[in-house]
């Protein structure tokens, strides 16, 4: 998988525009505490939609492990940010 170079200002963007886009929430809606318990349109299938189109718009893979680890918008660009090298500080 080709890893996709993102500078990391812009990071975030693209998260919250895929998260926006797969779950069908504003993006102003977004914060890091929003979780899956609390997020009625994050149910497992939307999960595993999210980290698929993470996948295509990034170029990561994440592991069955980050995939259940992840329960909330702070926990996924955790994730990703270690998964993109790019977006390392």
């Amino acid at each position: 998988m080709n890893r996709i170079s993102v500078p990391p200002a812009d990071v975030d963007a693209r998260l919250r525009d895929a998260f926006a886009s797969v779950l069908g929430i504003a993006a102003n809606d977004i914060h890091p505490a929003l979780d899956r318990a609390g997020t009625a349109n994050w149910s497992s299938l939307n999960h595993l939609l999210l980290i698929s189109e993470l996948e295509l718009r990034f170029g990561v893979a994440f592991s069955n492990g980050d995939i259940m680890s992840i329960e909330t918008y702070a926990d996924l660009g955790a994730v990703l940010t270690r998964l993109l090298p790019s977006a390392r500080p």
